[in-house]
């Protein structure tokens, strides 16, 4: 109905054109009256109309409408491709978007592992180093109490050597007090170099 209403408003404006319009400006000529002449030529121009109306109809205006319908068509098409493009970049940007973020999240999580496993070697090793000067000192330890049990076990022997020869020479023989001191000072002087000796 709706193709029909450009046609039927065409043919009333014509038809309101021949029933008051030409009739008027022929009453204007004649001095008053209708003339039926005129309406013979009006109703002739409606007919004219309504023909020419109809080969319009048939051959211009349905290609002219089916023309126009697709055009519609089309440009409704190309817009619901453009929403559809627009939906999908959209879906794409957002894709991309969470990709960076998970990437980003996975390199942060990576420097932090890194950090860390970077801490825990430096601790692992200054512990070990810790570990192996407490080893290091206390063998230090052992042969500096090695080298002082050495040394006074030979200072001991040493003494007890001397006080032993000190002992057979006064037993051996008397001597006078001046002798004496000169064994004792001669075996002082021995303890002293075995002692600085070692």
């Amino acid at each position: 109905m709706s193709r029909w209403k450009p046609g039927i408003a065409c043919v009333a404006a014509a038809a309101l054109w021949a029933v008051a319009v030409a009739p008027a400006r022929a009453s204007e000529g004649e001095g008053g009256g209708i003339d039926f002449g005129d309406t013979g030529v009006a109703v002739a121009a409606v007919l004219v109309f309504l023909v020419l109306f109809l080969v319009l109809r048939r051959y211009a205006w349905k290609p002219i409408l089916s023309q126009l319908h697709r055009r519609e068509q089309t440009v409704a098409d190309s817009l619901w491709q453009a929403e559809q493009r627009e939906k999908q970049s959209q879906e794409a940007l957002a894709a991309v978007q969470a990709r960076l973020d998970r990437i980003e999240e996975e390199a942060r999580q990576i420097l932090a592992r890194t950090r860390q496993e970077g801490l825990d070697a430096k601790e692992q090793v200054l512990a070990e180093a810790r570990e192996e000067a407490h080893k290091l000192s206390d063998e230090q330890r052992r042969e500096i109490e090695r080298a002082k049990q050495d040394a006074l076990h030979e200072l001991y022997k040493t003494t007890a050597d001397l006080a032993a020869e000190m002992a057979g020479q006064v037993l051996l023989r008397r001597l006078s007090p001046e002798d004496q001191r000169r064994i004792l000072g001669g075996s002082l002087e021995d303890i002293g170099r075995s002692g600085e000796g070692n």
